[in-house]
């Protein structure tokens, strides 16, 4: 999730960034419309496997998320 806020705030500064470039153009329309960021604030996502700890049901889930399938074994059972 933290990530998401970085890119939010850096987004942010960007879109502020061509909000004072365009003000600063003699021609262009004003007043301006604002600019919209759009975010999800989703912070359990399919990714979440690598990046921390879940419980078994979150591991599943997510892998299914991901289109994995899970391990079988193809000894019959045997280990050796």
């Amino acid at each position: 999730m933290e990530s998401e806020f970085i890119a939010l705030d850096k987004a942010g500064e960007e879109a502020e960034w061509l909000w004072n470039f365009l003000e600063d153009i003699s021609y262009w329309p004003k007043p301006m419309a604002p600019i919209c960021i759009h975010c999800d604030s989703q912070a359990d996502n399919v990714s979440d496997p690598l990046t921390k700890g879940l419980t078994r049901e979150g591991v599943e889930r997510s892998s299914t998320g991901m289109g994995l399938w899970p391990r079988t074994s193809h000894h019959g059972g045997n280990s050796t």
